[in-house]
């Protein structure tokens, strides 16, 4: 190996980054599972904290008993909330919420932060009785103002973003409502989608009177106006990248003079654990997603070559085809090895992945880092053919 390539494998070795944890995860796991009858001193433990259960009937004594329910259930081999709102047949309203905040003695300094690249995502599922408007929503106090399914988050000035989902099929964005102004947010979602993924970030910005500085998640609340029912799981919100994604880790051997990638947690620490000497881990490259983590994103598929004795890496299924068809004694196909974006298909927060070929290593190189890429195509273009971008995935 030459001096050049020795003085970059060098350099590179010290660029690792490490993982962040997600910010936020209620997936629900630490709740018992029971019904659940809304009132004021009604909690139910999930796992970021103690949600409060209500609804308009069990505020009100003239009202009478609710017939409404909060649930844990079992679906799936993992544990869900449920929001169950049933007709009272009186003049009261019908609705039912859990609210996480932060309640004496409960939650005490409760706050996600709310940063560029906070992503939130959840799955919901749900249905509504015969959801109507009311009253053209013009007197509406509280709003959305119809029957509906939202997810509503406050930041710590107040400002309040309410993604709507199962709704009034007429109803449209931002009912006028004199009360909440400039304040207030309305994002309709798609109501059969079922998994959702958002820029919290962006959709808060939405928000005329929002102000990044500090900004923090206060107050988050999902609820059922009106009759009908909705499941509410996996809550993440997470400024480090997108909520879902995994971190794709990298490692360096001197052994073969190559790089290698993966998702897989029990592939890095097998070799962590086992073959210090041979792989050095480096951290994590970029994130990456699962199967199905987002209708637009492509397997990127990995090949082992026992006579270059390196990786290469690929979104291209004309390239698999090549080498799978044409090479299969040089390149061995080890399947997919995460989801990432074609240039063309890549989401607004996403990040260029670049590609270099050495002909000096017989190995190619991935990076996401500017910097990285920069320093080879200016400084040592003979050991390392920049050959543009192999795809796009997030930052680590």
């Amino acid at each position: 190996m030459g001096t050049r390539t020795q003085l970059f494998m060098c350099i590179v070795a010290t660029l690792a980054v490490a993982a962040n944890a997600q910010d936020f995860h209620e997936d629900w796991e630490t709740a018992q599972i029971t019904d659940y009858t809304p009132s004021n001193t009604t909690f139910i433990n999930g796992s970021e904290g103690f949600w409060r259960l209500q609804d308009s009937i069990s505020q009100f004594p003239d009202c009478g008993v609710t017939r409404n329910q909060g649930q844990i259930l079992v679906q799936n081999g993992s544990r869900v909330l449920r929001l169950l709102s049933n007709r009272s047949f009186t003049n009261c309203a019908d609705d039912i919420w859990v609210l996480l905040t932060e309640f004496e003695p409960f939650n005490l300094g409760f706050a996600v932060p709310l940063v560029p690249n906070t992503v939130i995502s959840f799955d919901e599922r749900g249905e509504l009785e015969d959801p109507r408007l009311h009253n053209d929503g013009v007197d509406c106090l509280v709003p959305p103002c119809f029957d509906n399914v939202s997810l509503v988050l406050a930041d710590n000035n107040g400002n309040i973003l309410a993604y709507v989902l199962q709704r009034y099929p007429a109803a449209v964005e931002n009912v006028p409502n004199v009360n909440y102004g400039d304040i207030y947010r309305e994002i309709f979602l798609d109501p059969s989608a079922g998994s959702y993924r958002r820029n919290l970030y962006n959709d808060f910005q939405r928000i005329r009177t929002f102000n990044p500085a500090g900004a923090q998640i206060v107050s988050i609340e999902f609820r059922v106006d009106e009759h009908g029912w909705a499941i509410l799981d996996n809550l993440i919100i997470d400024g480090t990248g997108p909520a879902g994604s995994m971190p794709v880790h990298r490692f360096w051997s001197p052994v073969v003079s190559s790089h290698f990638y993966t998702a897989s947690e029990s592939e890095r620490q097998l070799l962590v654990n086992l073959y210090p000497g041979i792989w050095i881990y480096e951290g994590v490259a970029y994130r990456a997603l699962p199967e199905n983590g987002d209708s637009n994103a492509s397997p990127v598929y990995r090949f082992w070559s026992p006579i270059t004795s390196s990786h290469f890496y690929t979104i291209s299924e004309a390239e698999r085809d090549l080498l799978i068809e044409q090479y299969p004694n040089v390149w061995i196909s080890e399947g997919i090895s995460f989801y990432a974006f074609a240039e063309g298909a890549q989401p607004a927060d996403s990040i260029p992945v670049y590609r270099f070929w050495s002909p000096v290593t017989s190995s190619h190189f991935y990076t996401a880092s500017d910097a990285e890429a920069d320093l080879l195509i200016r400084n040592f273009s003979a050991v390392w053919i920049f050959e543009g971008i192999a795809w796009y995935a997030f930052r680590p």
